[in-house]
């Protein structure tokens, strides 16, 4: 078969069988937009010079799961730019999902060729990195129109990735805010705090008294609310919960999560809050880990009619449930992984709640990360209501990766509810215990976050 075939796969698709070992490379072109068929034409291209083969020489019925992992390899090794990789796995990912729809390809090949993973990287464009000056030009130029797309364009003068994005914007951020504002002062001033105070051309002593009074305003109301909420944080928190929390419930609490990411999706690296318990902190907790947790058993109690003490191996007999989700931590960052368990709902279901049973009591062998006003540190523990509880991923996760839960990911066993931010969810768990109130455990506010750190009792994402 000649290469002009698959330039015009449109045409020739009408005339092909299905079992011919070009028909999913030539399935695949024709379903694209002609304009777009050139580029990937060109990587399939360079994926049959791999094994000295022309593009029409190439079985491609027959490709396989380590033949995309070979080519991935190889162009990773030749110094191909991310994007070209990428463009050619995602071909390769089209033509199996072709051998598959003509029969040649087996569901569970062509699901492993879905899976390989991206190729992650960056070239930096030519040229040379601009200078702060220059930087600082570039987001002032377009910070002097007056126009919405002026304050549009200085934020989009600077951009980067993930969470150096969100970093990178908010230092643009500021930059554009202290620009505006002494352009503002030292450009057209008189016109400038008539019309953004009056909205009109007129007074100018008037609208800079009025300007001055409400700065010095909202500098009071900064400065009071700072000095009371520091000087009685769990007043503020108690009011600010009360005002909030109806709210937040009605429009989240309910929603439980049906995260689907694939595979291909998982972090290379997924990070880490704090560290396992040693030493004095939890001597049990160390003797265990040392033993890799041969002894280890979670105590389910409290408000039930029959209480649990189960192992890990008797955890693992159970009804399991895996699930590919984000980690999302309130200190802004996230990250995917693929988490093996069991459900809370099928622990419940083992230890038969009592009626007055509304919330579990999750308790970790680690301690307090934070105390104040000289209090010593107790055990951490985290508190969920029995609806967010029963959430279908809300589970107790023994793998991470399909690998044993690592020490510092909160081995052996560890708590995820996947609607909530990260403090939630306890790791090196210890018992559960089911309660009628939570206000009677710590400091009553539902969580060891919430006692020695004044967060919301609610997490929801």
């Amino acid at each position: 078969m000649n290469e002009q075939t698959f330039s015009d796969a449109g045409t020739a698709l009408a005339t092909l069988e299905r079992t011919h070992p070009a028909y999913p490379a030539v399935a695949y072109l024709a379903a694209l937009a002609p304009g777009g068929r050139g580029g990937v034409v060109g990587v399939l291209r360079r994926v049959a010079a791999y094994y000295g083969r022309t593009l029409g020489e190439v079985r491609w019925g027959e490709l396989r799961y380590p033949d995309v992992l070979d080519v991935r390899r190889r162009m990773v090794e030749d110094g191909a730019a991310p994007a070209t990789a990428n463009l050619a796995l995602a071909a390769l990912r089209g033509v199996a999902r072709e051998s598959w729809r003509a029969g040649l390809l087996p569901r569970e090949e062509y699901d492993r060729i879905r899976d390989v993973p991206r190729v992650r990287g960056s070239r930096l464009p030519a040229g040379r990195a601009a200078t702060g000056g220059e930087l600082a030009a570039l987001a002032a130029a377009p910070a002097r129109d007056p126009a919405v797309a002026g304050r549009r364009d200085a934020a989009l003068v600077v951009r980067g990735k993930g969470n150096r994005e969100r970093r990178v914007f908010l230092a643009a951020g500021a930059l554009f805010t202290v620009l505006h504002v002494t352009l503002v002062l030292v450009v057209h001033f008189r016109e400038n705090i008539a019309n953004i105070v009056l909205g009109r051309p007129g007074n100018v002593g008037l609208a800079v008294a009025i300007a001055i009074v409400a700065l010095l305003l909202v500098l009071g109301l900064y400065i009071w609310t700072s000095w009371y909420s520091l000087r009685h944080k769990r007043r503020v928190q108690i009011a600010l919960d009360a005002i909030e929390a109806p709210f937040r419930s009605l429009a989240l609490h309910h929603l439980a999560s049906g995260q689907h990411y694939r595979a291909s999706a998982i972090s290379p690296y997924l990070w880490v809050n704090g560290a396992p318990p040693q030493g004095a902190e939890s001597p049990e907790f160390s003797a265990l880990a040392a033993d890799g947790f041969r002894d280890w058993r979670l105590e389910v109690g409290g408000l039930v009619a029959r209480p649990l003490s189960l192992s890990l191996a008797e955890l693992r007999a159970l009804p399991g449930q895996v699930q590919i989700t984000k980690h999302v931590c309130v200190q802004g960052w996230s990250g995917v992984g693929k988490w093996q368990g069991v459900s809370v709902a099928e622990i419940l279901a083992r230890c038969e709640p009592l009626p007055e049973a509304r919330y579990l009591k999750f308790t970790s062998y680690g301690l307090d990360q934070f105390t104040y006003g000289g209090k010593p540190r107790r055990p951490f523990y985290e508190v969920l209501d029995l609806l967010l509880a029963t959430h279908p991923q809300t589970i107790l996760a023994y793998e991470l990766n399909d690998a044993p839960l690592p020490l510092a990911h909160g081995a052996p066993l560890r708590l995820r509810v996947e609607t909530q931010l990260g403090y939630k969810m306890v790791k090196y768990l210890r018992a559960i215990e089911l309660v009628a109130e939570y206000r009677t455990s710590g400091d009553g506010q539902g969580g060891s976050r919430e006692d020695t750190m004044f967060y919301g009792r609610g997490a929801e994402i």
